[in-house]
């Protein structure tokens, strides 16, 4: 009787990157794929973690699988990509991942990557003083509010194209 015992992992994912994705609440991921027995051959599957709490590969359970549909592993040495999706705009996240061969080994798990979700809603800002359609002479005080989804961290006003105030 032959029994082949796999007790090699595949390699840990050593260069996961992320990046804000195109759309509202994404982040793309990027990784060259490992192998089923360390960098030989092909992994079965792969395992996100993503969470706003940042965690370790000790801490791995914080972060929790994200919805979307992971990639099947390419050979090892193929790059491997992926856009999470429905992330809370403007948030910053915390991603990693590892590799999974075709008996349950698991790799180690990747270094621990940080980015925002994409943000594009634009903020708003509405004026509330001097009002609409007045004329005036030499100074004039402008009052304007500004909002938005995430956060407004600086408005800037400008006349005939020239910075003339900011406020933080």
């Amino acid at each position: 009787v032959n029994v082949h015992v796999d007790a090699i992992a595949p390699d840990a994912i050593a260069d996961l990157a992320a990046a804000r994705g195109t759309n509202q609440g994404e982040i793309d991921l990027t990784w060259t794929a490992t192998g089923d027995d360390q960098d030989q051959g092909t992994a079965t599957s792969y395992e996100v973690r993503i969470s706003s709490t940042v965690f370790t590969a000790q801490t791995w359970g914080i972060g929790t699988a994200p919805a979307d549909t992971l990639p099947t592993p390419a050979a090892a040495g193929a790059a491997e990509n992926v856009t999470l999706t429905g992330l809370a705009p403007g948030t910053t996240y915390y991603i990693g991942i590892l590799a999974i061969d075709d008996l349950g080994n698991r790799s180690l798990a990747s270094a621990i990557v940080a980015e925002k979700a994409k943000d594009t809603t634009p903020p708003a800002i509405s004026f509330t003083g001097p009002a609409d359609g007045t004329h005036h002479r030499l100074t004039v005080n402008i009052t304007a509010n500004a909002s938005d989804n995430v956060a407004v961290v600086e408005v800037n006003l400008y006349v005939d194209e020239g910075l003339v105030a900011t406020d933080t």
